[in-house]
């Protein structure tokens, strides 16, 4: 029994030496950036789109001369503080007016946005975390790299003169899921309005009248069959419509 004890314990020792290593990797302390790196992503989660996150930090420095940083980890630590630990990043680097750091711990689920104090876009760092951040990564959403780029473009708004939005497709399609109703109906309502005013014009152009100047109804010299073929295609008419109107909601839902 004590020969067994022993080995419990060797097998505890062991494990507790192989463990240290391991929880120390996953906390970091203030990362130094190198010279000419914009993009440390020790935490591992941007991916395959790294790329992507690197062609909108130079289309920021290109177009609006600033230049943003951006740095992934598991976990702050020394300090713990997202704010002090990404100022000690910042610190460490000398960034400038024109420098921007965005820092992310993954696993705390926390994350450090700031423009230098004396730049033109520092008014607006609440509205660029909101529009490009917490939009990715709040309520248990994990779009690291989407979070980055959407930043980059939110700081190339803001220095533009806007108020630090997202200038891309997906507001437009947001749009169009909160105006489902709205784009069924109008898709609907356009064809309806269009289709009437095209039988009006006809039925002006072909329109009859009699010996008093009246107009006459154009339906009234129709037999009962050709009434009959005219109304089946106006129901089919309207079936595509409704049918047009599905597949648009459809579009707007997927």
């Amino acid at each position: 029994m004590r020969s067994k004890f022993k080995h419990i314990l060797a097998v505890i020792g062991l494990t507790g030496l192989l463990a240290a290593p391991g929880a120390a990797a996953w906390a970091e302390d203030p990362v130094t950036i190198p010279s000419g790196t914009n993009i440390m992503d020790d935490a591992n989660v941007l991916g395959g789109r790294k790329g992507e996150v690197q062609s909108a930090i130079q289309a920021l420095l290109k177009d609006h001369k600033y230049n943003l940083y951006v740095v992934t980890v598991n976990s702050f630590e020394n300090p713990t503080d997202p704010a002090a630990w990404g100022a000690a990043v910042a610190k460490q680097k000398g960034m400038g007016p024109a420098d921007v750091i965005l820092t992310i711990a993954t696993d705390q689920g926390r994350y450090y946005f700031a423009p230098n104090s004396s730049s033109s876009i520092y008014s607006k760092r609440t509205a660029i975390t909101q529009n490009a951040i917490a939009a990715n990564l709040g309520a248990g959403k994990k779009d690291y790299a989407q979070a980055a780029i959407d930043t980059a473009a939110a700081i190339g708004d803001a220095a533009g003169g806007g108020s630090g939005n997202v200038p891309s497709g997906d507001g437009a399609g947001a749009s169009v899921l909160v105006g489902t109703g709205v784009v069924v109906a109008g898709g609907a309502g356009a064809y309806l309005y269009f289709r009437n005013k095209r039988k009006k014009a006809a039925q002006a152009s072909s329109a009859s009248y009699g010996p008093q100047g009246a107009e006459l109804d154009p339906l009234a010299s129709l037999s009962i069959a050709e009434l009959r073929r005219k109304s089946g295609s106006l129901i089919i008419e309207a079936d595509d419509a409704i049918k047009s109107s599905e597949q648009e909601l459809g579009f707007a839902q997927a």
